[in-house]
């Protein structure tokens, strides 16, 4: 899922409304045509054989009954018969914590409360082994992030080239300062220490550049370094990726990751093409990852402090 209050998910390609529209067609027209050929008994509409079924049994139209009775019948057995092989029979299983939510896009994540962690993939001075590659974040970690919504049609090109190398469903963002403190710690005197760090007034980034190693690609945001240094300055203790790229590394927006290399390669040259692009961001958001996925804590607007 996407993060609550954090902007629409991208939307679903075109060929699914369609499709939706031709099996709701089909469905009507098998169940209209079984209506007439059946003398009266519905194919799809269990509730109405089965009353057709109680009627039967109080006495009148017997050999209509019988034909609504077996409908229904045969109903159940094709349900379950389709069930059992996928093991569908029973309570859904539980997705696994932080999938759909704000993070890398990696291709899956750990079991035990563990999640994606956000905005980090390996830029070309950064190994593929960093948080990008498979890094996991516990539940109750929380990340300072930018949403970049301009940047989202990039998101799209990628899962059009690659689908596996973008979460559905997660907005463009670049993150500040991973890890934040524990979600049960973000209070109001964390908040109003966070907010003294933030520059004033709205920011506007230049995405011009492309990153791309192997199956990462990625847009640097220099018009956040000011920002995300800031920010980790008034929490040194809490240093971005357990300092596995340093103190203060740059900020980015991931577009892919974990694409084929051949996929990663042709995801990078559609990007360049869209480049330059401007962000504008006018709000900072604090996420929290909890057994269901990212959410959102707080946001931060950007507002100019009178002189």
């Amino acid at each position: 899922m996407a993060v609550e209050g954090a902007g629409p998910a991208r939307p679903r390609h075109r060929a699914d409304a369609w499709a939706a529209r031709l099996l709701t067609f089909s469905a009507g027209a098998v169940n209209a045509l079984g209506f007439l050929a059946l003398g009266g008994v519905f194919t799809s509409v269990v509730t109405a054989n089965s009353a057709l079924t109680g009627v039967a049994l109080g006495g009148a139209e017997t050999t209509l009954g019988v034909r609504a009775a077996l409908a229904v019948l045969c109903y159940v057995l094709g349900a379950g018969t389709a069930a059992a092989p996928t093991g569908a029979v029973g309570p859904a299983a539980p997705r696994a914590a932080g999938d759909g939510g704000v993070g890398d896009r990696t291709r899956g994540t750990a079991a035990g409360g563990r999640g994606p962690t956000p905005g980090t993939a390996p830029p070309a001075r950064m190994t593929s082994s960093g948080p990008g590659g498979g890094a996991m974040a516990e539940t109750g970690t929380t990340a300072v992030l930018a949403l970049l919504p301009e940047a989202e049609p990039l998101l799209e090109l990628a899962a059009g080239v690659d689908a596996r190398a973008v979460r559905p469903g997660v907005p463009a963002h670049a993150a500040l300062l991973y890890p934040w403190l524990a979600a049960d710690r973000v209070d109001e005197p964390a908040l109003r220490r966070l907010r003294v760090a933030l520059p004033q007034g709205r920011i506007e980034a230049e995405l011009t550049a492309v990153e791309h190693e192997g199956g990462f690609v990625g847009v640097p945001v220099p018009g956040l370094s000011a920002a995300a240094t800031a920010v980790r300055a008034a929490f040194p203790e809490k240093v971005p990726y357990g300092g596995r790229f340093g103190t203060d590394p740059p900020v980015h927006v991931t577009v892919a990751l974990g694409a084929a290399p051949e996929a990663a390669a042709g995801i990078a040259r559609r990007t360049a093409a869209r480049l330059p692009l401007t962000a504008r961001i006018s709000a900072l958001h604090v996420v929290a990852l909890g057994p269901t996925g990212w959410r959102a804590l707080a946001e931060l607007p950007l507002v100019r402090r009178p002189a």
